[in-house]
């Protein structure tokens, strides 16, 4: 595990998970870039949460900017991408009435990512991303039976999602990645209490419930989930959920 400062880039560090990531790393004193469409509201957040900037840099602008996405990147040794859309109800019973008002964010953003690292082919950083669970179509299933008809109205944002991912797992320009899958997200409280698993995981001792396959669960807070990427990602280096898809949950 690693003690030392580390630079970290953020993309969608104003909400969820990567908010809290990104605090865990700025208390630790670590170097932060952040990508964001709103300085004054990452640093309004921050703020009240009594979390120290001196060491944040903070980057105006869109995923979408290259020039912008190249900045954030600079010198970056881990990459923590939680950008999402908001969701946005439709008359279309062929999306089951859920969309997002952007509905290709996530795919989009981490191919934006990839597309500026094929500038620094030397750079080779560790990228995590923030998908879902409630993913998979075949295999064993990491969400409870009582929660796949919520998650069927998830299809549109979840399509996005999986394409994410798909391009992480394809990349060739990344030192390793960390796919995380949460269960759904509430803004509760920072528990510690989350378990982690991924397909395939053989108990080995090891923290966060000592998970044997995925972790099955209704539910875990966006905070707690960020605290398992500062934990695990940052300092940790990936460790075992490196290469995998880690579902989160409680």
């Amino acid at each position: 595990m690693s003690t030392q400062p580390q630079t970290l880039a953020f993309f969608g560090a104003t909400g969820g998970c990567a908010l809290s990531a990104l605090s865990h790393a700025l208390l630790a004193g670590h170097p932060c870039r952040a990508l964001v469409r709103t300085p004054q509201k990452l640093s309004s957040l921050l703020s009240s949460a009594s979390v120290p900037t001196a060491s944040l840099t903070i980057i105006p602008g869109s995923i979408d900017t290259p020039s912008a996405v190249a900045s954030t990147l600079e010198g970056a040794a881990t990459i923590i991408v939680g950008i999402g859309a908001a969701p946005k109800f439709t008359p279309n019973p062929l999306s089951a009435f859920v969309t997002l008002d952007d509905p290709t964010i996530c795919e989009r953003g981490v191919k934006a990512v990839l597309s500026a690292l094929q500038q620094t082919p030397e750079q080779k950083p560790l990228l995590c991303v923030i998908s879902s669970t409630g993913l998979k179509t075949e295999g064993q299933r990491d969400l409870p039976v009582a929660m796949i008809p919520l998650y069927k109205l998830l299809a549109v944002p979840h399509k996005d999602k999986k394409k994410m991912e798909e391009a992480v797992a394809a990349a060739e320009v990344l030192g390793g990645h960390v796919i995380v899958r949460p269960a759904l997200l509430t803004d509760g409280a920072e528990t510690g209490a989350v378990r982690a698993g991924y397909e395939g995981r053989a108990k080995n001792g090891g923290a966060y419930g000592d998970v044997q396959g995925e972790a099955v669960g209704c539910t875990v807070s966006r905070k707690d989930v960020g605290r398992w990427v500062f934990e695990e990602v940052v300092r940790g280096q990936g460790g075992e959920w490196r290469g995998r898809g880690v579902s989160l949950a409680y």
